[in-house]
């Protein structure tokens, strides 16, 4: 027809007067002349002119055409047919088109189509000239013209309202003529296509829409008795001429008709299809992503569109027929549907296409989407012309056009369907005789029930057998269940009749049984679950007797879950109970009291079997000494009968095997199974066997192993029975819809009569319980356990009547009942039916409806596609009408599920196959594929049309499934992961709302959020963020269920849950429940924000579940959010089950809420409490509050309590001294001491030392021992010594693990010595045989931080000294670090010989350079690979050879080499990180690339770099910082500040409030702020936080501001009003404040125990990570500042210090006094008052006291010597203890000491305060004892000697063993030695000879680094001379030992530019005035690099304090160091 044709088709359709009923030429007549055209042009004569000439040719058409005139009809013969089909060979299109058109002339020749034929033709040919190119444009505005009823519309509209009529009334005349024709020819009886088409049709094209105002009432039965109707007709009408045409046409016309029609066909199909695509893209916006990323959320023709220009393959030709044709069918078996019929009318009712005409809209049109046409770039025209021509309207016009062109469409629709059905019905038949026949053949019985058919077939159509059952009842019962030979062949696929052939006879359940309930077969194969029913109903007692006798059968039956209703019952049945007996049953069947069986009564006997027979069988039968001591009395023979009986009912050997349970898998039933019948093994074998059960609680059907493995002890029972009272509390459930399921769970399991009694016989709460369809089983249960109500009455074929469903949607619960209870129907008569399931499914409650369904219909259409009988086909059965012969696959054709687009070109193909024809199969093709995407086209109109509320086909329904089957092959297959994203960003909530996803749906229905699972993490945020609340939740739920399977990374996590978290919370806080296993990636900042939901259980139930997986910030903010509700208001009226419920979150509450607790809340919480990490304070809270509240507490009570009792006050412990739960209370104190708490003395000596025990130790058993093991070390060295060695080695397990010291040790065994490993004489280690020490190695590794330095080098030295020790460096490990450099170097040989393995070794740094330099030498050049393959050794890198690998290599290697050397455990050289950091001017920083260097190297970098760092950058800074502390620490005050300062700044922190969340995000470095912002931290915060506070490094300045905020009233006010819980939260702080405010503290609170408390607390503070570290940079002023706080407090509250003119008080501590505070903090006198077996004791602790004055030393060695004699007669032991005493020795004296051995030399040694006199005479001393020369003294001995060393006169030091030496310096370079110049240049030479390093140009940095302090040694010429790489080996130690004048000749200032940091702070005073103007320059620029321009910040003269260190300190924390990296 071509463009001008479909312009002219389409207004007159829309003009109306196309269906007008004017039907005769005389009409159109009367009214050709009414109307003149007139339209306004330019040119108006040549519109006249045109109209003149429309006028002539018009007029000469219409006197032609008269279809009543037969002279008007031509005569043609079958010559001139062929004379018309003349070819012409130079144009075979044109000649294949003309011979088409004179085949159409000849079929139609003689006829009155002829007429009509011509006259269509010819109108044709006259309109075609007046419609020109612009008409599209002049069209929308003749449209609304004609609709706005005006005259003056045009031309175009002028001719329309002219011809319509009469176009319209030919084409009603020419289908009447068509029809006429046929049924004149012959009488056609139209038959029906069978029983297939009718099932087919009836159940395939099931309605699946509902109208909104009346239903579409015409069958899809119509359709196929029509569509055969016109193919009887067809051929009838064509007959006559058909024949002639037929031959001319296959011999001449045929070779091109194929391509000709086919490219006819699709230019047809496409030109719409293609406009309206056109149009519509135009017209409708597609979502995609902006520059931003960002992207609006579509809709459905959105997505439509974009599927179509992304190559998405849609599929809606199978759905388009369903839309059209959907119908409200009866579905059978429903009673309405008794009779079925076939007469209703094909067409739908289309007055319910057009919902409305409304102005609304149109308006909307013109106003949604006019307004885009400006902004789109590709024009239309028609739909420009459409908007002007609305923009013109008026309001009444618009409302005009709305009403008549709503009337127009209707009237459209109207026509064709009437014309339509006209032509589709049969001929009239020719008398009534015909039409009752016809009638009477389609009788249901004829056309389906054919029973005598179904006899002899294989099998039945299942449809039909249903149909028939229900609508001939009668027949079919006689027909088939009395007919057992067709009953066989039916009841294959038809199991349900068995339950309805039993309704109608009793007969048939006999024979049923007989026949089908042979359970002996059963067991072989797969059982029908409805077969299994009809079994279990009516032959139950065999059944069951099987059941429990044959183990193969029942698992066969319970494996399916199906039968999991079946119960059987394998107890035998049991006789009517006497209740007088059954009073006295527990009293006389007591078994365990059956001593001598044989002598129980008979009659006992009989009643324990009658009335306990499940207990007397299993406690008598099952145990065969009992049995067999009872039937030696005769009369009790009969046992044995009864016993055998009982086991063949159930045999729990074949059935129960336990033994086998663990390895594999059981089902649930035998389990239940097993607990019923045999719970005395069960309970041994399963309930007592942890793992078992454990592994069989995971299947979730077994989890009531839980309970009632539990027990039934009264304790658990007392527990119930509370938890019911609280939960149970039906009174108070006013509200159903609000109880919680999990009580309503409890509540029936545990309180089941009182359950049953509220609520089973209540109608109406059981109802509304039951809305919660969760809540269904209630139903059952109810029924179960109630004889009466709602319940008992509950009958599913009552209440779900399926049929009025489709009328009015069922309430969710009644659905979901229906499911439940009677599925069976649910499926056949709801899931069956497409109507009624998308009617359902418009209530999103019901939504699981349709996914249960769908799993459903999938299995049965798998059944039946499986079985053998023929399946529903229309196409099939539509050939076979026709008895058409084709070479068509019905088995692909006849797998759709009714008839589709897509089936035609089947059709099509078979008939031109039947007539002669072969059709190309690619030209099919092509057609198939163009009507699939004029369909597609179709579509999205519809969806347009719909979506603007224009028609309402439900076509968003009827295409849901296919549009997301699309989507989900579109994912599976693109590989383009932008599309990928853009269709999910864009169209996620669409897609996620068309899945619909119910309760209970399979796992390939969530392919779509697979897909959010699948993305990269960068592109997660924005393609979540759009996602809607309803489509998170589902997206939540799914992370949920398959947590363990998805395996997402954290970053991952915390991104999706950061997302959420935004975007939903405060929406509905409830979707807090559904974050799940996503809370603990929520932020500290998102728990914060939590909403109000502390009051929901089930919230704090997920919280609590989640809990051990949060870090301790997130516990503590999640605390402190539930902490913020309103219920503390009135914590004390909480029940115990509130305390229950908050779990966890109690623990870390903050302890202002914490506190308000009450002692019963937290004794009964107190398990929980224990679970987590509480703070001191709250531990301390806890055991006061307890112990204060409650004094009768049990020996259990002490047991919980654990811990907690050391921190109650003692004298709350002293009032059960003789109660039984004393030895709990000891056994807490001793695991205390054990684990190092702090235990206040009083409470060790007061109820763990018991002093008549202690007067005689050598009496003591390895028991009593064993108790005071603990406690030992305070006991002290009287006591010890006066031990046996039996009994120490009996009591060696328990002492091994006690932290004795040096000198309290009593060795023994070496290999299980444990910590007493430490009291080895370095003597007897070097001795030892190497076997010997190997076999220890384990234990002394592991106790090596209790090594002295003495004791390392001997048994390093011994070690390294053998040849076979690399193959021991596994098993040496630990101690590499310790030793010396020279014993490596020794063995380089075969350590380059493996070194892969060595690579891994512990090596401390020298070790490391010295093997990477001697790899460099073997390997020449190592490349990336090789350098990393390198692992501990390469932290030894030198520097040049790092700047060559950075120079060559690409960034990427650059990170790895980074990330490589932040990964190594250990501690890298100064050199190396000033080296990677000088390095950094040439690296582009990244937040990546500072994680990559680590926080070692990153605090490194220079201030210069940092504070251009932008906030992002910043941000990953700090959190490096938080994350690794220990490097900030170190850094030097300045550094420190300067950092802390640049992170504030560009992080927004400078300006006012220092908040919480700004202090903890600084970690460490918040206490390095400014004070002035430090001084503006948020009081509450800080009182809130203090406990944490205190972990952190305060210096003096900090000191003094905390100190005063302490005293603030918004803190904890006035120092007078502070309590004793104020002082267990200041804690260690209160020696920060001044004494003038310590006087101030109420001295009651002061007691000697709350000072021992407060001094280990700081104790324990400096021996802490961040301590250790912050101690060490205190400087002395600090130092000293901190102690006389100390001393001040102590010696204030206890009295010492005189007050006003009064004398102090000499108290006299006990030496757990003095061990629990600090020595020196007492007064020398009260030192000196102690009891000499007290100050005895303490004499260890008090030498190693660092406070005490020399005045104060010299009084206290008055003191050990009335104690222990001279000098001369102290013991080795003695000397050891000594420490700073010993410096109050005279020469004299200490020339008398008993120096032999290395444990007294090495306490002496480790003194630096000697003078040079007496270092003489101590050296002096040591040779006497030993009897030894300096040549003779090895490593250990030189190491023991410590400062010792510059006692040796330097003439004698070249005398003594290089080698040894050589060894030794890796201790005694650590020292900084007060030796002379003389000495120390001994010494150095020393370190030079051949069998030692060598001379010093031949030294690395490794050399320099191991011998330490020594290189100050060095000459002049030499230090001079060094290399850059030598200077940077020098320690800082060296550089302050050499002297000034030195220093200033030997380091240039050159030299000085080489300098690390800490080697140019390391200069003393001296050495700075000593040098020239350019040294201090270079100096200056080195202490200030950070800054790139020189000045001092260090604002002090000599850098980092040197302060004097105890060598076993400094000793000590170097191990640390080495061992912890």
């Amino acid at each position: 027809m071509g463009r001008t044709g479909f312009i002219l088709f389409c207004l007159c359709i829309l003009s109306g007067s196309f269906c007008s009923n004017s039907n005769h030429v005389s009409d159109s007549r009367r009214t050709r002349s009414a109307n003149i055209i007139t339209r306004k042009h330019n040119s108006q004569s040549a519109v006249e002119e045109n109209e003149t000439e429309f006028e002539e040719k018009l007029k000469t058409l219409l006197e032609k055409f008269n279809p009543s005139n037969p002279a008007s009809r031509s005569n043609i013969t079958s010559d001139s047919v062929k004379s018309r089909m003349f070819l012409n060979p130079t144009n075979p299109t044109q000649t294949t088109a003309e011979l088409l058109k004179a085949i159409v002339a000849t079929i139609i020749q003689g006829t009155e189509l002829e007429t009509h034929y011509d006259f269509l033709k010819n109108t044709f040919a006259i309109y075609t000239p007046f419609i020109t190119q612009d008409s599209w444009d002049r069209l929308p505005g003749a449209l609304l013209c004609i609709l706005q009823d005006k005259k003056d519309c045009g031309i175009i509209s002028s001719f329309v309202r002219r011809f319509s009529g009469q176009i319209g009334g030919s084409l009603r005349d020419m289908l009447d003529a068509l029809k006429r024709q046929a049924c004149s020819t012959t009488s056609a009886n139209i038959n029906s296509f069978g029983r297939s088409a009718v099932t087919s049709l009836g159940a395939s094209l099931s309605p699946s829409v509902r109208t909104s105002s009346q239903a579409v009432t015409a069958r899809i039965v119509d359709l196929q008795v029509q569509v055969a109707s016109f193919l009887d007709l067809l051929p009838q009408v064509l007959a006559q001429r058909l024949q002639v045409a037929w031959q001319v046409f296959l011999r001449v016309v045929f070779p091109a008709f194929d391509r000709y029609i086919g490219d006819k066909i699709i230019t047809l199909i496409l030109t719409p299809a293609d406009f309206i695509m056109r149009e519509l893209q135009i017209l409708v916006g597609v979502p995609s992503l902006d520059q931003n990323e960002q992207c609006s959320q579509g809709d459905l023709k959105q997505l439509i569109l974009w599927g179509m220009s992304h190559n998405m393959s849609w599929s809606f030709d199978e759905t388009i027929l369903d839309m059209y044709l959907s119908s409200p069918l009866c579905i059978y078996p429903t009673p309405e549907c008794r009779n079925v019929h076939f007469s209703r009318s094909l067409m739908p009712d289309t007055s319910t296409v057009f919902e409305g005409c409304d102005q609304y809209n149109f308006t909307a049109f013109n106003e949604t989407l006019c307004t885009k046409l400006p902004q789109n770039r590709l024009n239309s025209t028609v739909l420009r012309s459409v908007c002007s021509a609305m923009d013109s309207l008026t309001a009444s016009q618009v409302s005009r056009v709305a009403s008549n062109g709503c009337a127009r469409a209707n009237q459209v629709s109207s026509f064709f369907q009437t014309q339509l059905e006209s032509y589709a019905s049969p001929c009239e038949p020719r008398s009534k005789v015909t039409r009752s026949v016809s009638e009477s053949q389609l009788s249901l019985s004829d056309l389906v029930c054919l029973y005598d058919i179904w006899t002899n077939s294989d099998s039945v159509d299942p449809a039909s057998v249903a149909l028939c059952s229900e609508n001939d009842q009668e027949s079919f019962v006689l027909a088939v269940c009395y007919n057992g030979k067709l009953l066989d062949i039916l009841i294959k696929d038809n199991d349900w009749l068995f339950a309805y052939c039993s309704n109608f006879s009793d007969a048939f359940t006999i024979v049923s049984v007989y026949n089908w309930c042979t359970y002996s077969s059963w067991v072989s194969d797969q059982i029908d679950v409805t077969l299994v029913a009809f079994c279990w109903n009516n032959d139950r007692a065999q059944f069951e007797k099987l059941l429990c006798e044959d183990l193969g059968l029942f698992l066969q039956i319970m494996s399916n879950p199906e039968n999991n209703w079946i119960v059987a019952n394998c107890t035998p049945a049991e006789e009517p109970i006497d209740i007088a007996i059954v009073d006295n049953v527990d009293q006389w069947c007591r078994y365990s009291e059956w001593q001598d069986p044989a002598a129980i009564d008979v009659s006992i006997i009989s009643i324990c079997v009658s009335y306990d027979t499940k207990n007397f069988t299993r406690t008598v039968c099952t145990n065969s000494t009992v049995l067999d001591k009872l039937l030696k009395n005769q009369v009790n023979s009969w046992l044995n009968d009864f016993c055998s009986s009982s086991s063949s009912v159930f045999s729990s050997a074949s059935f129960c095997q336990y033994g086998q349970w663990a390895e594999t898998v059981v089902d649930p039933s035998i389990v239940a199974l097993c607990w019923d019948q045999d719970q005395l093994s069960f309970s041994k074998n399963v309930c007592c066997n942890m793992d078992l059960l454990e592994k069989m609680t995971q299947d979730p059907q077994n989890e009531w192993l839980l309970t009632v493995c539990r027990g039934n002890s009264s304790e658990t029972a007392n527990e119930t029975k509370e938890v019911l009272e609280l939960v149970c509390r039906y009174s108070e459930w006013t509200d159903p819809a609000g109880v919680d399921m999990t009580d309503i769970a409890v509540c029936s399991e545990f309180d089941t009569v009182n359950f049953t009694r509220a609520v089973c016989t209540n109608k109406t709460f059981l109802l509304q319980l039951i809305k919660n369809l969760d809540n269904t089983w209630l139903l059952q249960f109810c029924a179960n356990h109630s004889r009466s109500g709602y319940a008992m009455n509950f009958n599913p074929q009552v209440i779900c009547r399926y049929e009025t469903w489709a009328v009015q949607i069922p309430d969710p619960t009644l659905v979901a009942v229906c499911w439940d209870y009677d599925q069976g129907n649910f499926v056949m008569l709801v899931c069956k039916n497409k109507l009624q399931l998308s009617t359902m499914s418009q209530d999103p409650t019901n939504s699981w409806v349709r996914s249960l369904c769908s799993s459903y219909n999938e299995i049965t259409n798998h059944t039946y596609n499986n079985a053998s009988y023929p399946q529903a086909c229309i196409v099939r059965d539509i050939i076979r009408q026709l008895n058409w012969s084709c070479s068509i696959d019905y088995s692909a054709v006849c797998q759709q599920d009714s008839f589709q687009l897509k089936s035609l070109h089947h059709l099509i193909q078979c008939g031109m196959e039947s007539v002669g024809l072969g059709v190309n199969s690619v030209l099919v093709e092509q057609v198939s594929s163009a009507l699939r995407k004029a369909a597609n086209n179709i579509v999205a109109l519809l969806v347009t049309l719909e979506e603007s509320k224009l028609v309402s086909l439900q076509v968003t329904e009827n295409i849901r499934l296919s549009v997301l089957q699309s989507v989900m092959d579109y994912l599976k297959h693109e590989e383009s992961f932008t599309n990928k994203r853009e269709l999910l960003q864009c169209f996620g909530n669409l897609l996620m709302n068309l899945m619909q996803t119910g309760r209970e749906v399979s796992d390939g229905n969530f392919f779509l959020i697979k897909e959010y699972f699948q993305l990269p993490i960068k592109d997660l945020k924005p393609i979540l963020m759009p996602v809607e609340i309803k489509a998170g939740r589902q997206i939540l739920q799914y992370l949920n269920r398959n947590w363990a399977a998805l395996k997402l990374s954290d970053r991952y996590l915390q991104t999706m849950a950061s997302v959420f978290f935004q975007k939903y919370m405060s929406i509905d806080s409830t979707i807090l429940l559904e974050f799940g296993q996503l809370l603990p990636y929520f932020s500290v900042l998102e728990i914060s924000s939590l909403p109000g939901l502390q009051n929901n259980k089930a919230a704090l139930v997920s919280i609590n579940q989640i809990f051990h997986k949060l870090t301790l910030d997130q516990r503590r903010e999640f605390g402190k959010w539930f902490g913020s509700s309103t219920q503390f208001l009135n914590v004390t009226q909480w029940p115990m089950s509130a305390i229950q419920d908050a779990g966890s979150l109690l623990a870390y509450l903050p302890f202002e809420k914490f506190k308000t607790l009450s002692a019963a809340q937290m004794f009964f919480g107190l398990d929980i409490l224990l679970n987590n990490t509480l703070t001191g304070l709250q531990r301390r809270f806890i055991a006061q509050s307890i112990l204060k509240t409650y004094h009768n507490l049990t020996a259990p009570d002490f047991r919980r309590l654990g811990n907690l009792t050391c921190l109650a006050n003692t004298a709350d412990l002293l009032v059960y001294m003789q109660t039984p739960a004393l030895d709990a209370i000891k056994l807490n104190i001793q695991d205390c001491v054990r684990l190092g708490s702090v235990v206040p003395s009083e409470m060790v000596s007061s109820l763990l030392v018991e002093q008549a025990v202690l007067a005689e130790p050598g009496s003591l058993s390895p028991e009593q021992l064993y108790h005071l093991a603990v406690i030992m070390p305070s006991l002290g060295i009287p006591f010890i010594n006066q031990l046996l060695p039996s009994q120490v080695q009996a009591a060696l397990p328990a002492l091994s693990s006690v932290d004795f010291s040096p000198a309290q040790v009593l060795p023994e065994m070496l290999a299980s010595l444990g910590t007493l490993i430490s009291g080895v004489k370095a003597e007897t280690l070097r001795v030892l045989p190497t076997d010997t020490l190997l076999t220890a190695l384990p234990n002394i590794t592991l106790q090596r931080s209790r090594l002295s330095p003495a004791q390392h080098t001997a048994i390093t030295t011994k070690l390294w000294g053998s040849n076979q020790v690399t193959g021991w460096l596994g098993a040496l490990d630990p101690l590499l670090p310790e030793t010396p450099l020279l014993s490596v170097r020794s063995r380089l040989t075969p350590l380059l010989s493996n070194l892969s393995t060595v690579s891994h070794r512990a090596w401390n740094t020298q070790q490391a350079k010295l093997l990477f330099r001697e790899s460099l030498k073997a390997f020449s050049d190592i490349r990336e690979d090789g350098f990393l393959s390198l692992g501990m050794i390469s932290q030894g890198v030198d520097c040049e050879t790092l700047k060559r690998r950075f120079l060559s290599s690409s960034s990427s290697v650059i990170s790895r080499i980074l990330l490589f050397l932040h990964g190594l455990p250990a501690q890298l050289h100064s050199s190396l990180k000033k080296c990677i950091t000088n390095e950094s001017y040439n690296f582009s920083f990244s937040a990546g690339l500072l994680e990559e260097m680590g926080a070692q190297v990153a605090v490194e970098l220079p201030v210069s770099i940092i504070k251009r760092f932008p906030a992002d950058m910043m941000e990953t800074f700090r959190r490096i910082i938080v994350n690794a502390p220990e490097y900030f620490l170190r850094l030097p005050s300045i550094k420190q500040s300067l950092l802390v300062d640049k992170v504030v700044q560009r992080l927004g922190m400078s300006d006012g409030m220092f908040t919480g969340e700004e202090f903890h995000s600084l970690g460490v470095m918040a206490t390095f702020v400014v004070d002035e912002i430090f001084i503006n931290i948020s009081r509450f915060f800080f009182v809130e936080n203090i406990e944490r506070i205190r972990n952190y490094c305060f210096y003096k300045n900090k000191k003094d501001v905390l100190a005063m905020m302490l005293q603030e009233k918004a803190t904890f006010g006035p120092v007078s009003n502070w309590t004793s819980e104020t002082l267990d939260q200041v804690d260690r702080f209160i020696f920060f404040l001044p004494t003038t405010a310590m006087k101030q503290i109420n001295k009651s609170l002061m007691t000697v125990e709350r000072m021992e408390r407060l001094f280990q607390s700081q104790r324990q503070w400096e021996k802490s990570a961040f301590g250790t570290i912050c101690h060490q940079n205190r400087d002395m002023a600090e130092v000293d500042g901190m102690f006389a706080n100390q001393q001040f407090m102590l010696q204030y509250f206890l009295g010492v210090l005189g007050i006003g003119v009064l004398p102090k008080l000499a108290l006299v501590p006990s030496c757990s006094n003095v061990r629990a505070t600090l020595p020196s903090a007492w007064a020398v006198d009260s030192l000196t008052s102690m009891a000499a077996d007290h100050f005895s004791n303490c004499l260890e602790a008090i030498g190693q006291d660092p406070n005490f004055q020399p005045g104060e030393l010299t009084l206290l060695l008055g003191k050990v010597k009335q104690i222990y004699g001279p000098a001369s007669a102290l013991t080795p032991k003695v000397i050891q203890q000594l420490g700073r005493i010993a410096t109050q020795f005279t020469s004299d004296e200490l020339q008398k000491l008993k120096l032999n051995d290395l444990a007294a030399v090495t306490a002496l040694g480790r003194i630096k305060t000697w003078t040079s006199r007496q270092l003489s005479v101590l050296y002096a001393a040591v040779l006497n004892s030993t009897k030894l020369t300096g040549s003779d003294l090895d490593a250990s001995t030189l190491v023991a000697l410590g400062y010792g060393i510059c006692g040796i006169k330097a003439s004698e030091i070249p005398a003594m063993n290089p080698v040894e030496f050589s060894k030794s310096v890796r201790w005694v370079g650590l020292l900084r030695l007060d030796c002379t110049e003389e000495q120390l240049g001994a010494l150095a030479k020393l370190l030079t000879h051949s069998l030692a390093f060598g001379p010093v140009s031949s030294w690395g940095s490794e050399v320099f680094i191991e011998i330490g302090g020594i290189a100050a040694g060095l000459e002049d010429i030499v230090l001079s001379s060094l290399a850059k790489e030598q200077i940077e080996g020098l320690t800082p130690l060296a550089i302050s030992m050499i002297p000034p004048q030195k220093f200033s000749v030997v380091f240039s200032q050159d030299h000085m530019r080489m300098f690390s940091y800490e080697q140019g702070a390391a200069l003393t005073s001296s050495q700075l005035k000593s040098l020239n103007s350019l040294q201090q320059t270079a100096l200056s620029m080195v202490l200030t690099s950070w800054e790139d321009k020189p000045a001092d910040f260090r604002g002090r003269s000599a850098g980092i304090p040197l302060c004097p260190i105890p060598f076993e300190v400094l000793s000590s924390l170097l191990l640390v160091s080495l061992f912890t990296h």
